[in-house]
C-alpha cells in the first residue's frame, strides 16, 4: 500500500517550463508555466482552490495504481487544461493493468 506520509515540499527546480514544487510517495509534482493564464480570469481564487487540487488527487489516483502494480513512479505535472502523470516505466502492455489504471479516478 502506498503511504501518503512521505510528502515533502521541494526547493523548487525548473525543467523546461516547469516548476518542480513537491514529491508525494516517490511521485514528483511540477507545475507548468501554463497556469499563470489562469491568473488572467476573473475565478482565479476559485481554480486555485477547488479546481487544481481535484486534478492533482486524480492524476495521484493514476499514480498510486501505478505504484501498486510494480510500474514505478513518475511526474505528475499540472498544465492550464488539466494534469498529466510521466512515467518512468515501461508501457502498460496487460489489459488488466490498463483496466485498473483506467479505473483509478476519484469517485
Amino acid at each position: 500500500m502506498t503511504s501518503l506520509s512521505s510528502f515533502r515540499l521541494l526547493r523548487p527546480t525548473l525543467h523546461g517550463l516547469s516548476l518542480e514544487v513537491a514529491e508525494l510517495a516517490g511521485i514528483r509534482v511540477r507545475l507548468n508555466a501554463t497556469l499563470l493564464l489562469w491568473f488572467l480570469t476573473d475565478r482565479a481564487l476559485v481554480i486555485v482552490t477547488f479546481l487544481l487540487p481535484a486534478v492533482l488527487i486524480h492524476e495521484l489516483a493514476h499514480a498510486f495504481v501505478a505504484q501498486r502494480l510494480g510500474l514505478g513512479s513518475g511526474t505528475i505535472t499540472l498544465w492550464f487544461v488539466g494534469g498529466i502523470l510521466s512515467p518512468i516505466c515501461r508501457p502498460i502492455t496487460r489489459w488488466s493493468c490498463r483496466a485498473a489504471n483506467a479505473k483509478a479516478t476519484p469517485p
